[in-house]
């Protein structure tokens, strides 16, 4: 029984979940850059958007909602984590260029994919940073191995509450209200950006071991990475 068959036995999805298109999984790498694993694909399209132990939510393709898209999250995060290093003594275990956004807690943790090597999704460790210090957390397997561990009790991520530990496992789906309206993806903003600085967006994304083309449309994820990076 794989790590998602385990999950699943202990923390069952949604029973009565609404069939959905799968979402367009390639041209959302294309435009972060980087080839996401596919025990994540299985495990969203499994669970649908929504939480585990009400403390764990995945970023979502294509979400309704913003703090939770994988694509506008992504630069933005990023962007914290450079700007906290070059501000401070702050010291993060891992170059920030093989950090992937993959969850986020409802302590303001966030959940990384270690992608190293980033041509080997299947092999990336999972990290969690503290959001109020400077403690990290690593975790050697996937992402659905960390939830489904979490879920077990068996797993104990210091910055977690104690509390985790003892809690039924349970995933809540997003319930979205009709005030939730899809906005347009940061990535729009790219055609009118790029072509401005464009050898200088390549040159610096390079230098932070972003895939980017080396001709052509660069990813909008990039763009904006580099524009929290130069603010």
């Amino acid at each position: 029984m794989n790590d998602l068959e385990q999950l699943k036995r202990i923390c069952p999805p949604p029973a009565a979940r609404s069939v959905q298109a799968s979402p367009a999984w390639g041209l959302i790498e294309r435009r972060l850059g980087i080839r996401l694993p596919d025990d994540y694909k299985t495990l969203f399209e499994e669970y649908g958007p929504g939480g585990f132990l009400d403390f764990v939510a995945l970023f979502e393709p294509q979400s309704d909602l913003e703090t939770i898209d994988i694509e506008v999250q992504t630069p933005k995060v990023i962007a914290s984590l450079e700007k906290r290093r070059d501000w401070s003594d702050y010291r993060i275990p891992y170059a920030i260029s093989a950090l992937q956004p993959a969850a986020v807690t409802d302590n303001g943790e966030y959940v990384f994919w270690v992608a190293e090597p980033r041509e080997s999704p299947g092999l990336w460790k999972v990290a969690v940073n503290e959001a109020s210090g400077d403690r990290w957390f690593t975790f050697d397997g996937t992402i659905t191995a960390f939830l489904k561990t979490l879920c077990e009790g068996t797993l104990s991520v210091p910055m977690f509450p104690d509390s985790l530990l003892g809690k039924q496992p349970f995933f809540c789906p997003a319930r979205y209200t009709p005030k939730d309206q899809r906005r347009p993806h940061a990535i729009s903003s790219a055609s009118v950006t790029a072509p401005i600085k464009s050898a200088e967006i390549r040159e610096w994304a390079q230098r932070q071991g972003y895939d980017v083309p080396p001709h052509g449309r660069i990813p909008g994820a990039i763009i904006d990475a580099f524009k929290q990076a130069h603010r």
